[in-house]
């Protein structure tokens, strides 16, 4: 009988995937195999009769599951990117089983033993820093799953995950549906007046739009990027109408699962020693605990809040739904900036290539050359071999740039093959964006925001192609959530940089580079509605924290009460959620609740510490340098989670992270006296 789990093991270059072999419906027989084949790993390892040791124990540990591993990353792209019937369905059976074997591996009591024991002894563990964190680590994720729990703690636990996962899977696929089914439509194409050419082309040749007329997607965020061009005041107000009603009723309302998932993890890190889900999860994060996080953030959105106020009263105190139109005005008249003139100099093509490849090349030495002999998932996947200037292979990069139905909102990078020098593995990364596709024979222009985007996802992909470290559980982005935002948010500093800018942003048309006085206008408008931005941000941390810090004792809200629950703790944070509303409220808010984000939404701010002060670094030191890029690489980047992120941010940067360059580069100024720099942000 032929191995249903030999398919995703075929041979390939770097070891990924042939895509073009594989198909959804092998996934269940694969996944049931893979399972089998680690249960029958691990329990080798667990009943070697022998005392633990790091080599028998934590070494053979690292390489197990590697079959089961395959398998669930081909059924994360088709998740992720390839969403049919099909593949949900086979979502809502598999996820459970995934949760449920993970327990029957983490909970088995010869696991924490050995583990425990090691962990005391030290058997054996190498005298670098790098193998004892990795024991630490595992000694502490066992715990914090419950290996120390009696059998009913460890039975409720299990449950907990198994519903868990069900709900998650549920909860993306109302997601999509819901965000499917926001489209806005309408007959008559004057309405669209104002809209840049490309998107208005975009949306008359909406595969939905009705005969003759248009239709319009709606995106993750709560404001809609359209909004800014809009002339129509009735439409704006559609669009936002639009977006802050999904997901609240129908079969795509999540309100009823989100309130089980707040009370399940509320619940799990109760029966694990913690007074809340929040403060369980950020325990080995770089805040430490919720009030560190509440703190931070809450000092930025003050400060954001205060910016807001001030630019809606120079926009006319508008309604929430004009405000990116109002902004836009403003920025046309007093920055002189229209989107129809800027959009020609960011052609992707010229991003990609002579921005973001050129940006890898300057820093880090990097060559992408296009490989056409590796199939991706879709017509529309491109795959890039990665070499170093001596010529040496480093990784393998995947780019899934347009959007497509069946595909997921907003942009990400994933790892299809974690690096590691102990399996001889090198990195395969993917990025993934949602990029109008413009018709056939047509560029695809951007605006800045999603220039920017672009380069923050290839600084995420950076981090995992270049990673060069032993273990495959430190590899690449496996690191702290608030620091993982680091690398893609400090690439993001380049975009606009007089070393880089002058390379890619060239007219479409003409090939003119972006012009010197354009480029100063796009510099000045920076901080330009910052307010609202960082403000929006702050919010959405503030809401995720809000309903992770519920203790374990609150009732279970109903789902009618969740809109009173999220303006409450909004209001009392000091937000005016009819003025700044989160940047995703509740129903809509994937980075929590399926996202893996959960309680972590901080991170961004956090991250943003290190990013603005990490990237003064770059500017005191020349720039875009080899050299530069070098330290960068061997200090942040090539460590993955090998290090604690406060001795990696202080190898890169000298010291402590500061928390002025990020209220500058925000635009934001404080009230309060600054306080004193502390070791972690």
């Amino acid at each position: 009988m032929t191995n249903p789990i030999a398919p995703f093991l075929r041979p390939m270059p770097y070891g990924t995937f042939d895509f073009a072999a594989l198909t959804p419906s092998m996934v269940p027989a694969a996944l049931a195999e893979g399972r089998r084949l680690n249960l029958e790993e691990v329990d080798a390892i667990l009943s070697n009769p022998a005392p633990p040791t790091f080599d028998n124990l934590i070494v053979p540990l690292q390489k197990a599951g590697e079959a089961l591993s395959r398998v669930q990353t081909v059924f994360g792209v088709y998740t992720n990117s390839l969403i049919t019937e099909e593949v949900e369905a086979i979502a809502e059976e598999e996820a459970p089983r995934d949760a449920e074997h993970a327990d029957t591996i983490t909970l088995d009591p010869r696991f924490w033993a050995r583990v425990d024991e090691l962990y005391r002894t030290r058997a054996g563990v190498p005298e670098d820093p790098v193998a004892n964190r990795l024991l630490d680590d595992l000694h502490r994720d066992l715990k914090n799953s419950g290996a120390l729990l009696d059998e009913k703690g460890k039975d409720r636990i299990k449950a907990i995950n198994k519903e868990e996962a069900a709900l998650v899977v549920q909860f993306e696929q109302r997601l999509l549906k819901g965000r499917e089914g926001a489209l806005v439509t309408g007959a008559d194409t004057s309405e669209l007046a104002g809209m840049p050419a490309d998107q208005k082309e975009a949306a008359v040749g909406h595969e939905k739009a009705p005969i003759g007329g248009w239709a319009i997607d709606i995106v993750n965020t709560t404001q809609q990027p359209a909004a800014a061009f809009l002339q129509s005041g009735a439409l704006r107000r559609r669009l936002f109408d639009a977006s802050r009603a999904r997901n609240l009723t129908g079969d795509t309302e999540t309100l009823s699962l989100i309130v089980r998932l707040e009370r399940l993890r509320s619940e799990a890190a109760q029966l694990l020693g913690y007074p809340s889900y929040a403060a369980y999860h950020l325990s080995d994060q770089m805040a430490k605990d919720p009030e560190t996080a509440l703190a931070l953030t809450s000092r930025f959105g003050r400060a954001a809040m205060a910016k807001a106020v001030a630019e809606s009263a120079q926009f006319g105190n508008v309604p929430v739904w004009d405000r990116a139109f109002a902004e836009e005005r403003v920025r046309k008249s007093d920055y002189a900036i229209d989107d129809d003139e800027v959009k020609p100099y960011f052609e992707f093509e010229s991003v990609l290539t002579h921005g973001v490849f050129f940006m890898a090349k300057k820093l880090y030495g990097l060559d992408f050359e296009r490989r056409t002999d590796i199939p991706g998932w879709h017509p529309d996947v491109r795959v890039y071999e990665v070499r170093n200037e001596d010529g040496s292979a480093q990784a393998l990069y995947y780019l899934d740039p347009f959007a497509r139905d069946g595909k997921s909102g907003g942009a990400w990078m994933d790892s299809l093959v974690d690096q590691s020098r102990l399996t001889g593995e090198k990195a395969v990364v993917t990025n993934s964006l949602n990029v109008v596709k413009p018709p056939p024979g047509r560029p695809a222009l951007l605006t800045l925001d999603e220039t920017k985007t672009f380069f923050h996802e290839f600084g995420h992909g950076l981090h995992g192609m270049l990673s060069d470290v032993m273990y495959p559980d430190q590899s690449g982005t496996n690191v702290a959530t608030d620091f993982v935002e680091l690398p893609s948010q400090i690439h993001e500093h380049w975009v606009l940089h007089k070393d880089v800018v002058g390379n890619y942003a060239r007219h479409v048309d003409t090939g003119a580079p972006i012009p010197d006085e354009l480029l100063e206008r796009l510099r000045a408008a920076e901080t330009f509605g910052s307010g609202y931005r960082v403000g929006e941000l702050a919010a959405a941390a503030t809401l995720d924290l809000a309903w992770h810090m519920r203790p374990a004792g609150a009732p279970e809200l109903k789902p009618e009460e969740v809109p009173a629950f999220e303006r409450q703790a909004l209001t009392e944070a000091g937000f005016d959620p009819d003025a700044v509303p989160p940047r995703y409220s509740t129903p809509y808010f994937a980075h929590i609740w399926s996202s893996g984000y959960a309680a972590s939404y901080n991170a961004y701010i956090f991250s943003n510490v290190l990013d603005c002060d990490g990237f003064s670094w770059f500017e005191e030191n020349g720039g875009l340098t080899r050299a530069n890029g070098e330290h960068f690489r061997q200090t942040v980047l090539s460590r993955g989670g090998s290090a604690p992120p406060e001795d990696l941010f202080r190898s890169f940067r000298g010291r402590d992270p500061e928390i002025a360059p990020a209220l500058k580069d925000n635009g934001l100024v404080e009230e309060e006296a600054p306080r004193p720099a502390r070791a972690r942000p």
